[in-house]
């Protein structure tokens, strides 16, 4: 893992500190953070987080995989509350300038923008749209629940707009519909809609 630099400064409260500073030390990423932190285990995280980081990193542990990966991820207002054991994350989170590529698979999404937040075990995405690489489209919206029992669930909503899902040597996949996908994100979800292929 790469290391990071945080600088950070404090006041003592007696069971916290005020705290603010930033992380940094990967290229592309900029990240305040300012709240109390807990000087017990009994206490209580209340942190506010702004900034950004360019998830082109993210190739660095990809690099025995066929995906590049692309695009700026930021960070508003987002809190982080609770006991340290447990803490809770909500606020919002925007993407711009995404990319996805595998060549070996054939796929390439770029042009990538979404809004989304979560708010305790709910992440909520408003918008998610790309251009495929044939010049059409794709879009998705709807919630994951990260903790259902039994492991997390998704109810996602996709559109697709002459997008070419595959492209390569042996196979090409174009696909036209709306589809939606409910259930267990790991194993048999279902999945309704119409589309043409």
């Amino acid at each position: 893992l790469p290391a990071l630099d945080v600088t950070a400064t404090g006041t003592f409260g007696g069971t916290t500190v005020q705290a603010s500073g930033r992380v940094s030390g990967v290229p592309g990423l900029s990240l305040g953070y300012s709240g109390s932190v807990p000087v017990g285990a009994g206490g209580s995280l209340n942190l506010t987080l702004n900034g950004a980081a360019d998830i082109a990193e993210l190739n660095r542990f990809l690099r025995l995989s066929t995906a590049d990966v692309g695009g700026r991820v930021a960070l508003s207002s987002t809190r982080v509350t609770g006991p340290l054991a447990a803490p809770q994350i909500s606020g919002g989170f925007t993407l711009s300038g995404g990319r996805y590529v595998d060549r070996v698979a054939g796929l390439a999404f770029t042009g990538l923008t979404g809004d989304a937040s979560i708010s305790g075990n709910i992440l909520t995405l408003r918008g998610l749209s790309g251009a495929a690489a044939n010049g059409g489209t794709l879009s998705a919206s709807g919630t994951v629940n990260l903790g259902s029992a039994g492991g997390p669930t998704a109810n996602l909503t996709l559109t697709a707009s002459n997008a070419r899902i595959i492209q390569s040597d042996f196979v090409t996949f174009d696909l036209d519909g709306n589809l939606r996908r409910e259930g267990p994100i790991t194993r048999r979800p279902r999945v309704s809609g119409s589309a043409v292929v």
